[in-house]
């Protein structure tokens, strides 16, 4: 079987991730397909996982992969902040929804598209809020 639709999303973003080029990702498809192919669109499924395994090995290597898991954990941080000052649903769970649209419109940005300095000043200044801040000092 060849290889998925989600393993090709992954393999590419793995292959960008890594700076890795044409000429590198032939010779590691040739490896792994153990001569039968240098094109990754020819990879079993089975293949194609292996491939992807090991590009996530090394990716986990990187400080990329660091400095991602920081701005990732900082964007927590940044939701968790704005649910405890009433943007959450009645299971107490954060409202995505509520939170990306206030962000977008109170700060001109999806909270997905911050700098790791854009988040960590959004915390700072939510966490300094004693109720939710709006243009009408009203909840939305």
């Amino acid at each position: 079987m060849k290889r998925t639709q989600a393993q090709n999303k992954i393999f590419y973003r793995l292959i960008n991730k890594l700076g890795i080029d044409a000429d590198t990702k032939a010779a590691m498809v040739l490896s792994i397909s153990n001569g039968r192919t240098e094109h990754s669109s020819e990879l079993t499924a089975e293949e194609m996982a292996l491939l992807i395994s090991r590009l996530q090995q090394n990716y986990i290597q990187t400080e990329s992969y660091r400095q991602d898991r920081i701005q990732n954990n900082t964007r927590w941080r940044l939701i968790y902040a704005l649910r405890d000052k009433g943007m959450a649903k009645p299971d107490g769970t954060p409202d995505y929804e509520r939170i990306h649209r206030y962000a977008n419109q109170y700060w001109h940005k999806n909270i997905n598209d911050m700098t790791l300095r854009e988040l960590n000043k959004y915390i700072g200044i939510v966490k300094k809020w004693k109720t939710l801040k709006t243009k009408n000092n009203a909840t939305n």
